[in-house]
């Protein structure tokens, strides 16, 4: 076995590279990532399939007039030289002609996707929850072996060291991460302690790893979770479907942390705020207090309300006198009545008495 240093390795490749002339002239047919411009006039970006991708330059002398119909998901054919570099150690393909720019298919998806959950209010601002002014405890989603929720930890008890955290570990990247993440905000809902505040969290990345943050099951979990729900994919630039559907945006983890954890001293200096506006509120409310006792006070002791007072007292108990007198007229009349009709009824027995015996003693005659 032959032993060789990394840049003989390197240079060995970059040689069979040049000598394959299939490779001078290749076509090369993928959807578009990463495209950006460096300071130095050249273009960088990706072309991708679902099971891989080639990194792609075009020279400065190029790019007007090969860039202007580019675009960031846009299906391309680019044609050019693979060239090996020996410094780097990996293979570009240096364009010189691009030719079939169409929308690819999954951009097209996402349009469709996208739409849909604009009529059913995914991307509402009426639907979006408030985060809580003081949580105490934050759950961040995120890749378990990642720095991502080492970062948000870090911030968040450099602000405030009295919040709890829960890491809820998943794979954020991949075919089944869109239903893991999903999996996971469902789960934190079911906690006996569920957190107040949820960071959907990832850190930088390729564009095309992006994609489980634009799949209908994560941006359902997301849309009905009754808790708010940070997303902090880690793309500036890049806006995803999660972005759009959760409740607040943050372009970092870091800046997640900052959004959903106030500072300490902060939140000391609110308390004292507040404990002063209720003691202002207070004296306020009793001082107005003290001032309409006085005046009722003052109103009740007045000449001019005495005499209405004693007035008003005499024309009660004359009506008092009237009302007792009519009653009794009322109970006499009645009892009279009464005795009447007792009087009646015992005339009536007597009489009737009376015709009994006197027909007992024609019978007996």
């Amino acid at each position: 076995m032959k032993k060789v240093t990394v840049s003989e390795c390197n240079e060995w490749i970059s040689h069979l590279f040049n000598k394959d002339y299939t490779l001078h002239n290749l076509a090369v047919s993928g959807t578009v990532s990463n495209l950006r411009i460096h300071s130095s006039g050249r273009v960088y970006f990706s072309l991708m399939d679902s099971k891989g991708r080639i990194f792609c330059v075009i020279s400065p002398e190029r790019r007007t007039f090969l860039t202007r119909r580019l675009y960031n998901g846009c299906e391309a054919t680019c044609s050019g030289t693979f060239i090996y570099s020996a410094r780097r150690g990996y293979a570009s393909l240096y364009v010189d002609r691009i030719t079939g720019i169409r929308t690819s298919e999954m951009t097209e998806k996402a349009r469709i996707l996208y739409e849909q959950l604009e009529k059913k209010g995914y991307f509402s601002p009426l639907h979006k929850k408030l985060l809580p002014s003081f949580p105490e405890q934050i759950g961040i989603i995120a890749s378990s072996t990642g720095a991502v929720w080492h970062d948000v930890i870090k911030t968040g008890r450099m602000r405030n060291d009295s919040i709890r955290y829960t890491v809820l570990g998943c794979r954020v990247q991949g075919e089944e991460a869109s239903q893991d993440m999903a999996s996971r905000i469902r789960e934190a809902q079911t906690m006996s302690s569920p957190p107040d505040i949820l960071i959907l969290a990832r850190g930088g990345g390729a564009e095309e790893d992006l994609q489980p943050f634009n799949d209908a099951e994560l941006l359902e979990a997301i849309h009905e979770s009754s808790i708010p729900v940070v997303s902090a994919v880690g793309h500036e630039t890049d806006v995803t479907l999660a972005d759009l559907t959760a409740d607040v945006r943050a372009s970092t983890p870091t800046q997640a942390a900052e959004l959903c954890i106030p500072e300490k001293q902060s939140v000391q200096e609110e308390i004292v705020r507040l404990m002063h506006r209720m003691a202002d509120a207070a004296a306020g409310s009793l001082g107005k207090a003290a001032i309409s006792l006085n005046v009722a006070e003052r109103r009740l002791t007045s000449p001019e309300i005495q005499v209405r007072l004693t007035e008003q007292g005499r024309y009660v108990q004359h009506r008092y006198m009237q009302l007792y007198v009519s009653l009794h007229k009322v109970i006499d009349a009645r009892k009279i009545a009464i005795s009447e009709k007792l009087l009646h009824g015992n005339i009536a027995l007597i009489n009737h008495m009376s015709h009994e015996d006197n027909h007992g003693k024609d019978k007996n005659i």
